[in-house]
């Protein structure tokens, strides 16, 4: 039976991966140049990686009721997920180390880059300990796949949705605070909130009527900017964590809300926009960094384009732009890169 298609998944797809390529961009240039602007327009795009996990969460499947759920087919759920997630990792990693020690043993180019994949080990660790990957952005695939994994056990053993909901948001809760950090990479605990809340909100009367959105769109963004200003300002030592994972949900809860807006709207050129790239968004994310984003910006670097407006505008344009020309006209059509590099039947 074909699966029911949810227009907004992929307008919100389209506005997480130009968060995602937004954090990439103005993090290299933040490397360089420290200004305060864009540091805030930085963290502000933070809510693309939840946002990603929400609707991973949005679109998981209950194998855990009824006579399906059994345990040949929660296993082969997992099977399943598992290559359609970690094999685009692996596949990719590959690929960009094998780059990478090309460039490193390359005479007049090894100097652009730091010496770091010279052993066996150093390699292995790179690829399957995610210690210090040449596509470091890759890191959101493992961390997905565990929270998939984790969430999908939580199911297993409860089956009852406000109890699991309740329990995501008590370890996402306790992951930020006591983590020591504010970064969501580091801890995938921190992500099980997310994706509770996904599967939750597939559910809801108040989301799939579009009822009362309005509403609650501008309750999210209201507090969405409360947080960003909180943290801006760091009040108290509380807030950098508190209020980066206010921040963090209530993005994405806005985020998708303005999805679910726009797909209501007929004949709009945004909505067209981000449902087009919505559906690139994985190819993008695979293919942005680190050598075409990182490429750009050394040659805006070498011609000294510093000036924060252009630079910043020319590389997320590129960044997204290349990728998708490229897989729109070209790598999708290739069947081994459609079926194993994206995991897509």
């Amino acid at each position: 039976m074909k699966s029911k298609y949810y227009e907004e998944l992929d307008i919100s797809r389209g506005i997480a991966i130009i968060g995602v390529v937004i954090i990439h961009t103005s993090s290299l240039y933040l490397s360089r140049f420290y200004i305060e602007s864009l540091w805030i327009i930085n963290h502000m795009a933070r809510f693309s990686i939840p946002l990603f996990i929400m609707i991973s969460g949005f679109l998981h499947k209950d194998v855990s009721n009824g006579n399906e759920g059994t345990f040949k087919l929660q296993i082969n759920y997992i099977l399943k997920r598992a290559r359609r997630i970690m094999l685009p990792y692996l596949l990719f990693s590959i690929v960009y180390m094998i780059i990478r020690v090309v460039i490193e043993n390359t005479p007049h180019i090894r100097s652009f880059v730091p010496l770091h994949f010279n052993s066996p080990i150093s390699i292995f660790q790179a690829i399957f300990l995610v210690k210090g990957n040449p596509a470091g952005h890759l890191y959101f695939l493992p961390l997905l796949f565990f929270v998939f994994l984790t969430f999908t056990l939580l199911t297993i053993i409860f089956q009852r949705k406000n109890l699991i909901l309740s329990i995501c948001i008590l370890v996402s809760c306790l992951s930020y605070y006591f983590a020591g950090d504010i970064y969501l990479s580091i801890n995938p605990l921190k992500g099980l909130v997310f994706y509770a809340l996904g599967y939750t909100i597939k559910d809801s009367l108040y989301f799939d009527t579009r009822y009362n959105s309005n509403r609650y769109l501008l309750l999210f963004s209201m507090l969405f900017v409360i947080c960003l200003m909180a943290y801006s300002y760091n009040f108290i030592f509380l807030n950098k964590i508190v209020f980066t994972f206010g921040s963090e949900l209530f993005g994405a809860l806005s985020m998708y809300l303005f999805a679910l807006k726009l797909s209501g709207m007929r004949f709009a050129f945004i909505k067209s926009f981000l449902k087009k790239i919505g559906q690139y968004s994985f190819d993008i994310y695979l293919l942005h960094e680190p050598y075409i984003v990182t490429v750009i910006f050394i040659v805006f670097a070498k011609i000294s384009i510093v000036n924060v407006f252009v630079n910043q505008s020319i590389l997320l344009l590129l960044g997204m732009l290349i990728p998708f020309l490229l897989s729109y006209h070209w790598l999708r059509n290739i069947k081994i890169y459609r079926h194993y590099f994206l995991g897509l039947q």
